[in-house]
């Protein structure tokens, strides 16, 4: 533009100082019909200077009204726009707040302007559920289900199964996860969620089968599978024994891999099973192999409440132990919780009592519950009192 500029200066004093240099003012002349104008060539040449200056002046200042006007106008559309993307942070500073309603309102208010309805309608999915609304759930749910940004989206599909789950919507939540069962493979939160919804729907079998698949992947664990576990055995063990019979249920456990058998979940809900269904010779052989040093303290403890009407050779095997191990807490404790189970008050007030006077172990709330009891039994009412308020002071 410099250059331009420049060389129209220099064309205009070229212009003007020829005629000076060849001693002649040279004239101009314009005639349009009968309008005649006649002028010198330094005059025209000033007049053509200062009108270029004008026009350059008007193409700024029309280029400037333009450029604001622009402006203007798009500051004026997109303030919707920016609106909704700063109730799209509202909604998820709200949403991790855990102030669900602002949350739910929040993104469905910026759902359409962002262009990113998929999140904003998750968040209002999830929002709905945890404040109980069930219909707007299942509408923003439906609303996600018809849109073509979640159809294949995993992300999107593990929150909407999560939500379905947690509203019992176990048909919906089936139907959804049948179309991404080909993830299974090498998507850990699927394989989670297809175990969950397997033992809600009370398919147990199912259930432990991708069990198998669950202890293998390094993404799930040791905890959460042993909760699945626990809930799919005593599952179908219970199914078993209640749709077919106790032998059914022996042959099944004899069929379960020796890995399987070994595993202290396992044993604890066969156990469980067995002695709520009186199965007595069963539960002798599941008991006895495990009365010995070196079992492990969780398993023991798992075993104490067990609904127990006879266990004698339990009883003789533990009191083997303790007479040898006198100070072990962890015998002292079992031996008492099964002779309390059994109504032996007496043998369970002298296992607690031994056990209370031990001050390197803690006696639990269900050990002092059960020392309660036997004391009831014996008629120490003070005492039983005394052991009872113990048991409530551990829940403070």
């Amino acid at each position: 533009m410099k250059n331009l500029i420049l060389f129209i200066l220099l064309f205009l004093l070229a212009v003007a100082i020829s005629p000076i240099l060849i001693g002649e003012k040279g004239y101009i002349l314009i005639a349009m019909g009968n309008i005649t104008i006649e002028s010198t060539v330094v005059t025209a040449s000033v007049l053509l200077f200062f009108t270029f200056i004008a026009l350059f002046i008007m193409l700024r200042v029309v280029k400037g009204g333009v450029n604001f006007s622009f402006g203007a106008w798009r500051k004026f559309s997109l303030a919707s726009q920016r609106k909704a993307k700063r109730d799209f942070r509202k909604g998820i500073a709200s949403y991790i707040l855990g102030d669900y309603k602002s949350a739910e309102t929040l993104s469905v208010k910026s759902a359409e302007p962002i262009s990113n309805e998929d999140v904003a309608y998750l968040i209002a999915a999830d929002s709905a559920q945890k404040q109980g609304d069930k219909a707007s759930t299942l509408h923003y749910l439906q609303y996600l289900e018809s849109s073509e940004n979640t159809k294949h989206n995993i992300e999107s599909a593990l929150v909407r199964l999560n939500t379905l789950l947690a509203l019992e919507e176990y048909d919906k939540a089936r139907k959804l996860l049948n179309e991404y069962h080909r993830h299974l493979g090498h998507e850990p939160r699927l394989l989670a969620l297809e175990i969950s919804l397997s033992l809600a729907e009370l398919r147990f079998d199912s259930a432990i089968e991708y069990l198998v698949r669950a202890r293998k992947d390094k993404n799930i664990s040791e905890s959460e599978v042993c909760q699945w576990e626990q809930k799919a055995f005593s599952g179908q063990f219970n199914l078993i024994i209640r749709e077919q019979s106790n032998e059914a249920l022996q042959k099944y456990w004899q069929d379960l891999p020796r890995k399987v058998k070994q595993r202290e979940t396992v044993i604890a809900c066969y156990a469980h099973v067995l002695a709520k269904n009186s199965i007595q010779q069963g539960l002798s052989k599941v008991l006895l192999p495990l009365i010995k040093p070196g079992t492990n303290v969780e398993l023991l403890k798992s075993l104490r409440d067990l609904p127990l009407t006879r266990a004698d050779d339990v009883i003789a095997s533990v009191q083997k132990i303790v007479q040898k191990q006198p100070e072990n807490g962890v015998w002292l404790s079992y031996l008492g919780h099964v002779a309390g189970q059994t109504k032996d008050w007496d043998m369970a007030g002298k296992a607690f009592h031994s056990l209370a006077q031990l001050e390197h172990y803690h006696m639990d709330k269900q050990d002092y519950l059960m020392f309660s009891n036997a004391l009831v039994a014996q008629n120490k009412v003070q005492e039983a009192n005394a052991t009872l308020y113990k048991a409530v002071e551990l829940d403070k």
